[in-house]
């Protein structure tokens, strides 16, 4: 869902040459709906910066007994250096980090996943993992990220050149 959403979101944006997010929502959305959809993109973009900056610090604090003001200065000082920068730039350290998050993420479920007993029961294999509907939740889990996502992926459209680039 990521991929094909994200990739749609790149083509839209590649095709209008759009350079921020509101060229991409007011095509979108149209002209009425259009400064609704905004103002809440910026209050939950407003409100996502605080809970990483707010994280930060208690990550600072907690793992390594620094000041939480620390931490959560030295997160917006990066963020701001890192977004700053031209979208090639802000791409190029994207992947750096997800690479990272992922390698990190597999270090940690790996060994949890190797001790896990695996329930097996009538209601068939791994009922307590298992979500209710996990089509809707993964709707809502995608849509929530790429609406968060949606002011650097506009910005970033118009250094795409083809059709093939928003995909990859």
């Amino acid at each position: 869902l990521f991929t094909l959403i994200g990739g749609m979101l790149f083509e839209v944006a590649r095709s209008l040459e759009s350079e921020s997010h509101q060229t991409l929502i007011l095509r979108l959305c149209g002209a009425y709906v259009a400064p609704i959809i905004d103002a809440v993109l910026n209050i939950f973009l407003f409100a996502s910066l605080g809970v990483m900056l707010a994280a930060a610090g208690a990550l600072f604090a907690e793992q390594l007994g620094t000041s939480f003001t620390i931490g959560v200065l030295l997160t917006a000082f990066l963020t701001g250096a890192i977004g700053r920068g031209e979208p090639a730039r802000l791409l190029r350290w994207n992947g750096v980090l997800v690479t990272t998050l992922v390698v990190l993420t597999l270090v940690v479920l790996i060994p949890v996943l190797r001790q896990m007993p695996f329930p097996v029961t009538a209601g068939g294999i791994l009922p307590v993992l298992t979500p209710q509907n996990w089509v809707m939740g993964a709707l809502l889990y995608s849509s929530f990220n790429l609406v968060l996502a949606l002011s650097p992926l506009s910005a970033l459209g118009r250094e795409l050149t083809t059709t093939a680039q928003a995909f990859l």
